[in-house]
C-alpha cells in the first residue's frame, strides 16, 4: 500500500519534532530495553570463555580453585580450528547498544537496525573493570543439544600445548593430572604456576 504525502509536510514535520525530540531525550531507556530483550533472546546461548594469559592472579584465584586447580593452554594447530574464531572482549561496557547518533538514524530511517552490530556489541562487550581477564570468546549459539544447560566441545589433541598446575594443587592430584596427560596427550606437557623472585607469577616446567 502506498503511503499518502502529507498535504502539508512542513506542518508534518513539525508536529512529529515533539515526540521524536522526546524519544531522543530518552534513548539511554529505550537502549537498555532493547538489551534486555536482545539478553532474553540469548539466555539459551552457548559461550566458551577464554583469556589470553595464564599468570594472571585474580583468575587464578577466581577460576581455578584458588591456585588448587589448573589451566589448559591450546595452541591451534590447523587453519580449521575452531580456537580461531574466537573474538577478544572489548572493555568499554557495559554496551549501550545504540548510541544517540545512531538512534536518531534509526529513528529518522537514515539507519536500520541490521546495518548496527548489535550482536557483537552485546556479546563481546563487558565493563572496564573485568577487563583484566583478557578475555576471548568463542559463540557456540544454541550448540548442538538444546536441552542442555552446558556442552563439552571436542578438540584436537595436539592442540592441548599445555597443562600448567596450580601451586597448591595436592600432591595425589598432580599425580593423577600427570598420569592423565602422559597417556591421552602424548605431546602435551605439564607445567607449574610459580611465584618469581619478582614477586610475579610464571610458568616452569615440572
Amino acid at each position: 500500500k502506498q503511503l499518502s504525502t502529507p498535504s502539508d509536510p512542513q506542518r508534518w514535520r513539525d508536529d512529529m519534532r515533539v515526540g521524536v525530540l522526546a524519544m531522543v531525550r530518552d534513548h539511554a531507556t529505550v537502549a537498555r530495553k532493547l538489551s534486555v530483550a536482545l539478553a532474553e533472546h540469548l539466555a539459551a546461548s552457548k559461550i566458551l570463555c577464554l583469556s589470553a594469559s595464564g599468570t594472571n592472579a585474580p583468575m587464578w584465584g577466581t577460576y581455578a580453585s584458588s591456585l588448587e586447580g589448573a589451566v589448559l593452554q591450546f595452541t591451534p594447530t590447523n587453519q580449521e580450528s575452531f580456537f580461531r574464531a574466537a573474538r577478544p572482549v572489548s572493555y568499554d561496557g557495559p554496551p549501550l547498544l545504540l548510541s544517540e547518533q545512531q538512534f536518531i538514524d534509526w529513528m529518522s530511517g537514515r539507519l536500520a537496525l541490521e546495518d548496527i552490530d548489535l550482536f557483537t556489541r552485546f556479546v563481546f562487550t563487558k565493563d572496564p573493570g573485568w577487563s583484566y581477564e583478557l578475555e576471548w570468546r568463542l559463540f557456540f549459539v544454541n550448540g548442538q543439544h538444546l536441552d542442555q544447560d552446558r556442552e563439552y566441545e571436542r578438540f584436537d589433541p595436539d592442540e592441548l600445548e599445555s597443562v600448567i598446575v596450580g601451586p597448591r594443587m595436592k600432591p595425589d592430584v598432580l599425580e593423577k593430572v600427570t598420569v592423565w596427560v602422559a597417556e591421552r596427550y602424548g605431546r602435551t606437557k605439564v607445567q607449574r604456576l610459580n611465584l618469581s623472585h619478582a614477586g610475579t607469577y610464571v610458568v616452569e616446567d615440572l
